[in-house]
């Protein structure tokens, strides 16, 4: 009798952390709405499973996860669940060019275990649950952070009965303190980007959209077109989530997204006013504290920023909270 976890995108793991946390923690800092599944997981062993980028949260949590070997069909999947005896699967929800989340549901159904999902983002929806056929996979049960999914997921065809309103566990965990140590990381990360003690930091989070896009999912934000915005800003002295720039003192990190292509923003490296670097140096917590600014679009990354108290802003208009 097991439990196992299994992510791929670094949004979903970050829910799922959160997870493992309340139902392996104390019970008294178990979030209401996770208390009917640590209940049931009491004294199951927990297995985790994990892909690139996703396995690299997991051990930022202390978690080291086991790697996916990819099956070849759902019976392989099926008969992996059964020799370790799993009888609760708990993952987030993935990109288009991920569908182990919903084969594992599959999977699931077919032995008689649960199938519990954490959602982190209420981005393409539809892609999260149906297949390139047009046939949908829905999971036993679907947790969201607000009221807000609930709507559009019964559109989909997600029961209503189904849906647990959870809060966002992952910002509601980093509210609680666990990020504290990495502010302490702020002067040795600054140091690692060439930022002075003078210089403005503005980290901007990267999104992998084009990359998406080439895989068949489109996006409402270009993001090129939006760093070239926030440059345009700088150069005009304009703030920047309300902090002061001006083009000789702002320095500009490019925060790749985890699942950007090698070399995606070359030809930004001679950006001079401002300045400009491309780093994934530090954990992502630690680069929301080196920073004085956060910008971006609409990823995970500025909601954390939010969630830490960090000024940040979305240069696409969309509103960010925590």
């Amino acid at each position: 009798m097991t439990l196992l976890f299994f992510s791929r995108d670094p949004g979903p793991t970050n829910q799922l952390v959160a997870v493992h946390a309340a139902i392996t923690g104390d019970a008294a800092a178990c979030p209401p709405a996770l208390r009917a599944l640590r209940e049931a997981s009491a004294g199951l062993p927990i297995a985790v499973r994990g892909k690139p980028p996703g396995d690299q949260v997991w051990r930022r949590a202390g978690i080291d996860p086991q790697p996916w070997a990819s099956a070849p069909d759902d019976d392989a999947i099926v008969a992996m669940l059964e020799a370790e005896g799993v009888r609760i699967v708990a993952t987030g929800t993935s990109d288009i060019d991920e569908d182990t989340d919903r084969r594992l549901w599959r999977a699931a159904r077919r032995i008689g275990a649960d199938s519990h999902v954490f959602m982190d983002h209420p981005a393409n929806l539809d892609r999260r649950f149906f297949e390139a056929s047009g046939v949908p996979t829905f999971p036993d049960r679907v947790y969201v952070p607000d009221e807000a999914y609930l709507a559009p997921l019964a559109a989909l065809g997600v029961p209503r009965a189904a849906m647990t309103v959870a809060g966002d566990l992952h910002l509601a965990r980093l509210a609680r303190g666990v990020a504290a140590g990495a502010a302490a990381a702020r002067d040795s990360l600054r140091g690692a980007w060439g930022a002075s003690a003078a210089d403005v930091v503005v980290l901007y989070a990267s999104e992998c959209n084009a990359e998406m896009a080439a895989a068949g999912r489109p996006s409402a934000f270009d993001e090129f077109a939006t760093l070239d915005r926030l440059i345009a800003l700088v150069r005009a002295r304009a703030p920047v989530a309300g902090v002061a720039t001006a083009p000789a003192t702002t320095l500009i990190v490019v925060r790749p997204h985890p699942r950007d292509r090698a070399g995606k923003y070359d030809a930004w490296r001679d950006t001079r006013a401002p300045r400009l670097v491309i780093s994934a140096a530090g954990a992502p917590l630690e680069a929301l504290y080196a920073a004085d600014a956060i910008a971006g679009m609409d990823s995970t990354l500025l909601r954390e920023a939010a969630a830490l108290r960090r000024p940040v802003v979305s240069l696409t208009g969309v509103e960010i909270r925590a």
